[in-house]
């Protein structure tokens, strides 16, 4: 499963490695905030969010068509 799912997995590796090197530290500082101030640190880096939902939606298009992927994950994770 592990070797199934890898690519699943590296979609956010890949992703953040397209934008600025600084930008995942803030992302990860923001995920350990109150929704507030998460919310308001967001509006400040739209590259974060766009980030995000690039993540979100290649790991969608690729459950959708990778059955394995789909099936490993169902499996594991119940996702």
């Amino acid at each position: 499963a592990r070797s199934v799912l890898e690519p699943y997995w590296d979609v956010e590796n890949q992703i953040w490695g397209q934008m600025s090197p600084g930008l995942k530290q803030i992302a990860d500082q923001i995920d350990g905030l109150d929704p507030t101030q998460s919310k308001q640190m967001l509006f400040q880096y739209p590259q974060i969010v766009w980030a995000r939902k690039q993540i979100a939606l290649y790991r969608k298009y690729l459950k959708a068509t990778n059955p394995e992927i789909a099936q490993s994950l169902n499996m594991f994770y119940r996702y």
